[in-house]
């Protein structure tokens, strides 16, 4: 199993942030995935959890976890997206931002989630059974997006590559898992 520790950094760096998104990410047959935001959370707009989680559109428009992965070698590649509230969403695209459409063979995802005034972790595990052979590498790319009290949206990642944002670059797909 590859396990991967991870610290994203913000896109904009103009305002000054008093919290931190960090995580881990490990592969075996699923994909496991561990967000934590830590420090000054209380500017942050952070759903509460939802009674009854579901799949949903359009989670990047407030407060999001995200992951994107593909195999090594392939042009097509799935976006996850993870509500603070434990809405969630699996998409496949046939290449860049070409083909986009919910990933089916994921019926459901059950996030855990922790929160404290200063910490908030959202814990995923997605099974890669039905969309990616065991024996293939993959790459893999970690970003979130998050709300502020004032509606503010802030930009997250493991890299911005070419100072452009845009988490479907396969140059910010950093890990190899």
């Amino acid at each position: 199993m590859s396990l991967y520790s991870f610290s994203l950094n913000p896109f904009d760096h103009s305002e000054p942030e008093n919290f931190g998104v960090a995580g881990v990410i490990s592969r075996d047959s699923s994909l496991h995935v561990r967000f934590t935001l830590a420090g000054s959370l209380e500017h942050l707009s952070i759903p509460p959890p939802a009674d009854y989680p579901q799949r949903r559109d359009d989670l990047w428009k407030e407060s999001c976890f995200e992951f994107f992965f593909a195999e090594v070698g392939s042009e097509a590649y799935w976006e996850v997206n993870l509500s603070p509230s434990g809405h969630w969403n699996v998409y496949h695209f046939d290449s860049y931002r070409e083909g986009m459409r919910r990933e089916e063979k994921v019926v459901s995802l059950l996030c855990h989630i922790d929160s404290t005034p200063q910490s908030f972790t959202l814990e995923v595990v997605l099974d890669l059974g039905s969309m990616c052979p065991m024996d293939k590498p993959l790459h893999a790319g970690i970003s979130a997006v998050l709300l502020s009290k004032n509606g503010n949206l802030s930009f997250w990642a493991l890299a911005h590559p070419c100072g452009n944002l845009d988490f479907h670059d396969r140059k910010g797909f950093l890990l190899t898992l």
